[in-house]
């Protein structure tokens, strides 16, 4: 792993089907998070469409117009970038991840292999939040009717970085983990869609501290369906399970952190 490296999990209010207005907001972030020193930006689990009724329609090809608008970006400030959309495949879409390199090519796609049916979501759901879900109208919303399964773990070098990559109920499957860390990954993205990444993952550091590498963690923030907060709470840790930068709440916010795989003390900021 090349060191350092300085890496940004953006946190952002998107809204259903309105990808135009998602993919601009996330690049007026970005270049925020640019400016502050990141290198590698990373945004949440299908942040371009979210989960719209006419999510397939919506599905986009990459490369295509979407990932082209973020390699451009990439290209210009030369920075690496991930983030999470909804990708066109027969006979159904995948819930995707995207890394971009720095040069503006596609340096790795992954498609989330863990599809929560929607008993067990919703089930999960009145858990944490302590109280039943209205889930009319939100039907779509569950992603085993709108999705196909992938099928394939992601290790990758992402410009000098070891990475790896999961996608939200992948990071409850410890055998994930596991063998991103027997294949080598020394930062794990990961993206998340729910209305709080601690509250609704709450073995994550004991799971990043199994791991023993980096974790990058964004999710979104602010408006969510079925009447739920948008808690947010990305953030970045060390391999000890540290956080070294945190979102919180914030909307349309960024943290940024510097990591180096030779000390675990860790530059740190907080949310712009």
């Amino acid at each position: 792993m090349k060191t350092p490296v300085t890496v940004a999990v953006c946190q952002l209010d998107t809204r259903m089907g309105e990808v135009a207005r998602n993919v601009a907001l996330a690049l007026s972030v970005a270049q925020r998070a640019v400016g502050a020193g990141a290198q590698y930006l990373l945004f949440h689990e299908n942040m371009v469409h979210e989960y719209p009724p006419d999510a397939a329609d919506l599905a986009q090809p990459v490369p295509g117009a979407v990932s082209d608008r973020f390699a451009e970006f990439c290209a210009h400030r030369q920075v690496c970038v991930g983030f999470g959309l909804t990708m066109r495949a027969e006979p159904r879409p995948y819930n995707a991840a995207i890394f971009i390199n720095s040069s503006g090519e596609i340096a790795a796609t992954y498609a989330k292999r863990s599809l929560v049916p929607r008993a067990a979501y919703e089930t999960y759901m009145a858990q944490l939040e302590g109280r039943l879900i209205d889930m009319t109208g939100y039907e779509r919303l569950l992603e085993e009717e709108v999705f196909q399964r992938g099928s394939q773990d992601l290790v990758f070098d992402w410009e000098g970085v070891r990475a790896g990559a999961l996608i939200c109920a992948d990071t409850g499957r410890d055998d994930y983990w596991a063998m991103l860390k027997q294949r080598g990954a020394r930062v794990l993205f990961c993206l998340f869609n729910n209305p709080g990444l601690r509250l609704y993952h709450p073995r994550i550091f004991d799971q990043i501290r199994a791991f023993g590498g980096y974790f990058v963690g964004a999710n979104r923030a602010g408006s969510y369906p079925m009447g739920l907060p948008g808690r947010g709470e990305s953030f970045i840790a060390d391999p000890q399970g540290r956080v070294l930068a945190d979102c919180g709440g914030e909307v349309n916010a960024f943290a940024v952190a510097t990591l180096s795989p030779q000390t675990a003390a860790q530059d740190r900021d907080g949310c712009r």
